[in-house]
């Protein structure tokens, strides 16, 4: 899929089997009004977990998401946001249950039991985002048959950082 001219949507389901792994090429980060694109989870109820006030979104730095003692909670029907130093480290299902995983990258990144979830990497100057969705069952632990990669999207460098609260709805 490409995002070409003017403001285009892409729509997503939660699980890879109801959405499959999709590309995403030049995507728009900003306002509608602006041109920019949107991911529409409509098919979900989702809210930004680190959206702070107006369209902001609050990256943690990197000391954080790995800083196991300190909990960011995503709960159900969240999103959430992270930095990661390298993207080619989180671009597969297994390299993202590792980074969560105690010891790993975003192991302060803590997703509730039974919580249906999305997790958005993206790394610093870089101009791709990576979606997976997160379908936790009833423990904490989160493994490899509860994660899927949704879509990886193509966009300006440094999207992470300019991605906005319009940008997802």
């Amino acid at each position: 899929m490409s995002g070409g001219a003017g403001s285009d949507t892409f729509i997503f389901t939660q699980t890879a089997a109801l959405n499959g792994s999709d590309t995403v090429s030049d995507f728009t980060v900003g306002t509608v009004a602006s041109g920019g694109d949107v991911i529409d989870t409509s098919g979900f109820a989702v809210t930004i977990a680190n959206a702070t006030s107006g369209t902001a979104i609050t990256l943690a730095t990197a000391t954080a998401l790995a800083t196991e003692g300190t909990t960011i909670a995503v709960a159900d029907d969240e999103a959430y946001f992270a930095k990661v130093a390298s993207t080619s480290t989180a671009d597969t299902v297994a390299e993202l249950v590792t980074a969560l995983a105690n010891g790993g990258e975003l192991d302060a990144v803590d997703i509730a039991a039974n919580a249906d979830a999305l997790v958005i990497l993206g790394q610093d100057n870089g101009s791709s985002l990576f979606v997976y969705g997160v379908n936790n069952d009833g423990t904490a632990a989160i493994v490899a048959s509860e994660v899927a990669l949704l879509a990886t999207i193509t966009s300006s460098a440094d999207v992470i950082d300019s991605f906005t609260t319009p940008n997802i709805a």
